[in-house]
């Protein structure tokens, strides 16, 4: 464990005391973090808000609910976050603790609500509430009875009308109810013959006659709140050829439905002669129309209430005459996490941290969100975090992925503790007594290990030495310290300081120093050596003399050589 210490400063002690109070509060923190050596269970949230599709001015209340963590008797605060932004008592929203509510829901107050969580183990986010408010947006080619929209049919070839174009869109997704003018009163579609409302908004004539030429409207509802009314007078002209043959007016889309969901399909046969029953398979076995989920229509719609993932298939309509027509269904489930990483985890400083989010491989349509302690990570996003190559000390906390789409979201949270580990020399990096040579450079070293990395300081005799035209330190200090051409003056008591200390600050985490005697000397020098050049006779007998001296005592070992070698 490292010990919160200040290194000699030139700070004041106010901003002294804060460093020391910093230093072992992030102590603190990794004490807590860990629970008789085993790592903790993380802040969570047990109650996400639920979000949905209101009315304009509607009061929307939204409740989140969450735990402090093992061990963490305190309980959470909470904030709230709209559009990632975080929210105060204003902006039309009144906030109580874990409660938010929207006095008048407009288009400034909708948008995507969480609620940030925290205790001292960290932050943690909901799930993101889309509160979404119901909108209709449709081009009525004509609004008005007296000024009805014109449109007309052959008879006997089958067509349809509509009386939007571009189709309707809207939240929730808009229905067209269709109703035709009978006497002075508009009726259900079901009393005009030969004629359909289809799923698609538009208004299909299966066999045209002049019984259908009248004044139709169209109601465009989107959530029961909103619609609008358009008028269609139909014309209906007569044909010289024969009645068209049996064709497929509307056929089956293939669709994607969140799990839960329902959805129809709808096969439309118009022609001469009118089509029979429609029928259904399902991956070419027929569809039980009376089962519990599965309900059969007049119209030719096909109902599935409540998908799940049996229901995925091929969805095949069958009508007399005509060649089958075929949609496939997609069941799109809430993701599923299935990571292995370990959910806490301590890290030195420097390190890389690796997190992932993996997917079961069924998983459709998703897209990923990372926090940190309840602040978005806007550049990530995909399933691993990307951003940790050297954590620092501020990379600790909660980190929560969410796995995201249409269907829903889950997440996975991990708890990351950024630790110090204290300066340590490292084995045979302490200084030992050392003997150098006048004249001659010497080199000095020392190596110790720590998170974050050392950083080296050399004295002689307790003075602090620097950069001069005799002493050189590389860039950046490796612990090497190296004399450039050593006089009598070098000689001394040399100690090499390691010292790690929290980033940004001047707070020491931890010290070591090392010291040693340097003796300086004279360089060995010869006293009487050959001549030269040396002459001899040939064949005759010579004496070579070599007499070195040194002030270190020491023995002296003589080497011979000739030409080299």
């Amino acid at each position: 464990m490292a010990v919160c210490k200040r290194r000699r400063s030139k700070l004041g002690s106010t901003a002294a005391q804060f460093q020391i109070l910093l230093c072992c509060l992030f102590l603190t923190i990794l004490q807590v973090a860990t629970v008789s050596g085993q790592q903790t269970l993380l802040p969570s949230i047990t109650q996400h808000p639920v979000g949905g599709i209101f009315a304009q001015d509607s009061t929307v209340e939204l409740n989140c609910e969450a735990s402090s963590g093992h061990g963490d008797e305190t309980p959470p605060t909470y904030q709230w976050v709209r559009d990632n932004t975080l929210l105060g008592g204003d902006g039309g929203v009144t906030i109580s603790g874990n409660s938010l509510v929207i006095q008048s829901l407009n288009v400034e107050t909708s948008g995507s609500y969480a609620c940030l969580a925290t205790s001292n183990l960290g932050t943690v986010i909901s799930a993101a509430a889309e509160v979404q408010l119901i909108t209709l947006e449709a081009n009525i080619l004509s609004n008005s009875e007296s000024s009805s929209h014109s449109a007309s049919v052959v008879a006997g070839i089958p067509d349809s009308i509509s009386c939007s174009s571009p189709p309707a869109t809207g939240i929730p997704s808009p229905e067209t109810v269709w109703k035709v003018m009978l006497g002075n009163s508009y009726l259900d579609i079901a009393g005009s013959p030969n004629t359909l409302p289809g799923i698609d908004g538009r208004l299909y004539f299966l066999q045209p006659s002049e019984a259908n030429a009248k004044l139709y409207r169209c109601e465009v509802i989107a959530g029961d709140e909103l619609d609008m009314f358009g008028y269609v007078q139909l014309s209906v002209t007569d044909n010289s050829g024969a009645p068209s043959a049996p064709v497929f007016l509307l056929e089956p889309q293939d669709t994607t439905v969140n799990v839960g969901g329902d959805t129809y399909f709808q096969c439309i046969v118009g022609g001469d002669p009118l089509h029979g029953t429609i029928k259904w398979f399902n991956n070419t076995q027929d569809i039980e129309c009376t089962s519990e989920r599965v309900h059969c229509f007049d119209d030719g719609r096909l109902l599935v209430t409540r998908v799940d993932s049996m229901d995925v298939g091929t969805y095949t309509c069958a009508a007399a005459g005509l060649e089958n027509s075929s949609a496939t269904l997609t069941v799109r489930g809430i993701p599923e996490i299935t990571t292995q990483t370990p959910e806490s985890q301590s890290v030195e400083y420097g390190q890389a941290v690796s997190l992932a989010c993996q997917l079961d491989p069924s998983s459709l349509d998703v897209s990923f969100r990372w926090f940190h302690n309840g602040e978005l990570l806007p550049s990530e996003t995909g399933p691993a975090l990307t951003t940790l190559d050297a954590a620092d000390l501020s990379d600790g906390g909660v980190y929560q992925c969410f796995a995201v789409n249409p269907a829903g979201s889950t997440s996975i949270a991990f708890h990351i503790s950024v630790i110090t580990i204290n300066a340590a020399f490292t084995e045979g990096g302490e200084l030992t007594d050392q003997l150098a040579f006048i004249g001659l450079p010497f080199v000095m070293h020392c190596s110790a290990t720590g998170a974050p990395p050392p950083i080296y300081t050399w004295y002689k005799s307790g003075v602090l030495l620097s950069e001069s035209e005799s002493l050189s330190f590389p860039s950046p200090p490796d612990g090497t310290l190296t004399i450039l051409d050593v006089t009598d003056s070098h000689a001394g008591l040399y100690t090499c300081e390691a010292q790690n200390m929290l980033p940004g600050t001047e707070v020491v985490i931890h010290t070591v120093s090392s010291s040693a005697e340097l003796k300086v000397i004279a360089a060995t020098t010869l006293v009487e050596s050959i001549e030269n050049p040396f002459t001899i006779q040939l064949g005759g007998n010579a004496e070579l003399p070599c007499v070195a001296s040194s002030e270190s005592g020491a023995e002296l070992n003589y080497t011979w050589t000739k030409d080299g070698a």
